[in-house]
Order: structure tokens, then sequence, then C-alpha cells
């Protein structure tokens, strides 16, 4: 069956990745009665990424055979092992990039989960988190066993298609967009506002100018 790509890529200009992706879509959430998390199972070939993007926030996890991935960082190109169960989050409009190495003949396989941002800062909202002052940070490569379980029964409720229902897909993108912003929520700080009190009616820079009388005896 073939399934369309849910969770496209995009330029950071705006533009659509030629295709919506490089790989191949072989498991969809299309279908589901689920509005806030969408989750993909793809087939990703050897291929070169560079200043693209998710417009939601995507999780990406390895759940295949181990490959080779190279990232940008600072101007330059670092390049690790990524094995079964590693784990990359990508936070909405934030760019990056990176090359991806498979093994000749065989496919890394991900399962790609994609949140709605205005869905998860209603949920920042419900953990009384100031939602415009905390921001979600990119993580590449990491163990989370807890992450790792929630993406694996929302594709088990797909493969099974006995959990298909709203309440199902609801109750799971909460757990995890909980999960995202208590480990990987960052509180933005803010410049702090100066603020001067008047002293004999006197405004902050005339008060800051003015001299001590001199007494003489």
């Amino acid at each position: 069956m073939k399934y369309p790509h849910s969770i496209p890529l995009c330029y950071t200009n705006g533009e659509p990745f030629p295709g919506g992706n490089p790989s191949r879509v072989v498991l969809s959430s299309v279908g589901t009665k689920w509005n806030d998390v969408v989750v993909e199972q793809h087939h990703f070939p050897s291929s070169k990424l560079a200043d693209v993007m998710y417009k939601r926030h995507a999780i990406c996890i390895n759940i295949g055979h181990s490959f080779t991935w190279e990232f940008e960082k600072d101007g330059r190109f670092q390049r690790v092992q990524r094995a079964r169960g590693a784990i990359s989050f990508f936070p909405s409009h934030q760019p990056f990039s990176g090359r991806l190495t498979a093994e000749r003949g065989v496919f890394a396989n991900f399962l790609l989960l994609a949140l709605n941002p205005v869905f998860v800062s209603r949920v920042a909202k419900g953990l009384e988190f100031d939602a415009d002052r905390i921001e979600l940070t990119e993580q590449r490569g990491i163990t989370d066993p807890a992450l790792r379980h929630i993406a694996l029964a929302l594709r088990a409720g797909i493969q099974t298609g006995d959990a298909l229902d709203r309440m199902y897909g609801e109750a799971l993108s909460t757990a995890l967009a909980v999960h995202l912003l208590r480990e990987y929520g960052a509180a933005v700080l803010r410049p702090k506002r100066r603020h001067f009190k008047r002293v004999f009616g006197l405004p902050p820079k005339r008060l800051l100018n003015r001299r001590r009388p001199v007494i003489v005896a």
C-alpha cells in the first residue's frame, strides 16, 4: 500500500522538499481519528539533507539496523553511528543539515512522529508552564525509553487497527507532549527591565547626574 508523506520536510525559506521526503512511507496513521499526532514508518535510503526543517515537532526513532549519520555543527560535519533505538528530536521550524549513509541495499528504518506545536503549547499551559517562555531543544541520538515506548504504542495501534479511536491517540499524544516539555523544555530568559524610583521628584537622568551639596563650616 502506498502512503502519502504527512510529515513533509521543507527548506528554511518555506519551499517544500521535492517529493516531501527522500524516503518511502510503509506505515501511516492516515485514516485514524488522531488530531494532534501523526505517526509514520519510513524506509530511508542514503541521502543528504541541507538546510531543511519540519513544520511540526518531529521525533525520529531508529527501529532497524544501525547506520552512519553526519550532521553539521559549527560549520563542520561530525560523523556518528546511530544504533537501533537511537532517538533524535527536531523542534518545529528549526533548520538542520545531515547525511545519512545506510549499508548497500539496506534502508534505514525509522519511526517518525510529529506533534502539532499549537497542541504542545496548550499542554504547556495545562502544566502551568509559560508557553511563551519555554523552548524545546533539539536532541541528537539520545536514549529515551519512555519516549520510545509511547511511540511504539502508537505504532501498535495502527498495526492492529484496534486503537484508532480519538481517545487513544489523544491520551498518548498528551503523554508525549508532557514528556517532551519536562525533559527537553528550556526556559527562555528575557532581559530584565530596570526600574528607577524617583527621589524628590527628580527623573532618573537628573538624579544620576546630581551632585551632593558641599557643606562649609
